[in-house]
């Protein structure tokens, strides 16, 4: 049975419930812009907003616009807590587990977010936003800052996340982690356990056959995990089992 020292929150669909206004957001903007991608606002997830535009649109004052409505839309939105989330936080706390949320929004994000919730960040001991890192989601960096800042090694953390690119960050981080199914369905989210990547697919055959025994004998354990509220789950932490982390 594995002790966790730290629990690093992804903080938009995990605590928040707001990825679906997030998603409907950005499929307006990809639709506005042309851009090539239908999964535009699925892809994304994850992504801080200057890898965003960067990535995504190379005219400055394209960029200067989409930032100004994404701004304008994070202080105009309400920011609901999703049921039993902070109840689970502070039992993670009273057991001596650190907690770090970890997230791909910029400060003006958070400052709305605090307005509406003052309290909120007094559940945490620690935050990693996108003014923290260099890399966005999928790349460890965002979970191995949020470990640092937790003081503890990333192989005694457990991450909570609902998106596919950070869930592969917290893998990539050497973590443990939990997907949560508020953003993509628990069995898509177990496909990460069964279906090779593409970096899967340089593993040696035999680490590839430990990873599909891992996924057989975990996967009914994560479905009820993955499906169930946060108001379930205060007893949690104390049946989790560490899965292997990626390469």
């Amino acid at each position: 049975m594995k002790d966790f020292k730290a629990a690093l929150f992804d903080l938009d669909g995990v605590l928040i419930d707001s990825e679906t206004l997030y998603t409907e957001f950005w499929r307006r903007v990809g639709e506005e812009h042309h851009l090539p991608s239908p999964t535009f606002a699925q892809d994304i997830k994850g992504t801080t907003l200057n890898d965003i535009l960067e990535t995504h649109f190379s005219e400055p004052e394209v960029r200067e616009s989409i930032n100004r409505l994404l701004h304008q839309f994070e202080d105009e939105i309400v920011y609901p807590v999703f049921p039993g989330a902070l109840e689970f936080v502070d039992s993670l706390r009273d057991r001596g587990v650190r907690t770090v949320i970890v997230t791909s929004s910029d400060n003006q994000k958070m400052e709305y977010l605090f307005a509406q919730h003052p309290d909120f960040q007094e559940h945490f001991d620690a935050l990693v936003t996108a003014a923290d890192v260099t890399h966005s989601k999928p790349h460890p960096e965002p979970y191995l800052t949020g470990a640092r800042k937790a003081g503890v090694d990333p192989a005694d953390c457990v991450v909570f996340e609902d998106s596919f690119q950070g869930l592969e960050s917290g893998r990539r981080a050497g973590a443990f982690v939990v997907g949560i199914a508020t953003t993509n369905p628990a069995e898509s989210l177990c496909l990460l356990y069964t279906s090779p990547s593409p970096r899967d697919r340089t593993r040696s055959r035999r680490e590839s056959r430990s990873d599909r025994r891992f996924a057989r004998r975990t996967y009914q354990q994560a479905l009820k995990l993955m499906s169930s509220p946060f108001t379930e789950w205060v007893s949690a932490p104390t049946e989790m089992k560490s899965t292997p982390a990626s390469p």
